[in-house]
């Protein structure tokens, strides 16, 4: 999830369809292809970032146009799984673990 959070927008490289993954805490580095429908996701969504008018690096943004934090995505999971009415165990070191 910090992978994620810390994604800047120059690692998404659209001509060569790879997105380029900075490890954290002394990791290999590696790249991932994209497909098609990954890249048309990828692109939506930097429409919508446009209109956050926002000129910073980070790929995701806060709603206070800031770069979203791991806190702030465990906060929303945990919010979406209580909608959802499951009941989640989120373990940093372990990934969600869901009760059905």
């Amino acid at each position: 999830m910090s992978e994620a959070c810390g994604l800047v927008l120059e690692l998404v490289d659209f001509e060569s369809r790879i997105l380029h993954v900075a490890r954290l805490k002394g990791g290999l580095s590696n790249t991932h292809p994209l497909r098609g429908d990954e890249i048309r996701a990828i692109k939506a969504w930097l429409v919508q970032r446009t209109h956050m008018k926002d000129r910073g690096r980070a790929f995701f943004l806060s709603e206070q146009r800031k770069p979203l934090h791991r806190s702030t995505v465990n906060l929303a999971l945990r919010q979406f799984g209580v909608k959802a009415n499951l009941e989640v165990d989120w373990f940093f070191w372990t990934g969600p673990i869901v009760n059905l």
